[in-house]
């Protein structure tokens, strides 16, 4: 297998970097049916070398967080679930502090 691009980081709206470990992957913040957090090694290991991930499937999106590509396309064909994703993408600042008020405060 040749060697892929490695994600490092990512970078928030605000230009801070958020290093990811190269020996642990990130969860999403979505539970979805049929999630591949499990198999990404697997998953990961069989593709072939290149520059993009295309994700077309993408509900938790957990392979295009964890993608070892410079570039990751997240694509599902429910669009509210791609809306969601370009919210927190736009905003993810605003989406926490909005989806805090969701949940109640540890006593």
């Amino acid at each position: 297998m040749t060697e892929q691009p490695n994600l490092t980081g990512l970078v928030m709206e605000d230009g801070s970097a958020v290093p990811l470990s190269s020996n642990s992957y990130q969860k999403s913040f979505l539970k979805w049916a049929g999630g591949k957090f499990k198999v990404l090694p697997r998953i990961f290991s069989a593709l072939p070398a290149g520059q993009r991930l295309i994700e077309p499937f993408a509900g938790s999106a957990v392979g295009s967080l964890n993608a070892p590509f410079a570039l990751a396309i997240a694509s599902d064909s429910n669009r509210d679930l791609i809306n969601l994703y370009q919210s927190v993408a736009a905003a993810p600042r605003k989406f926490i502090e909005e989806a805090s008020a969701l949940f109640a405060p540890k006593y």
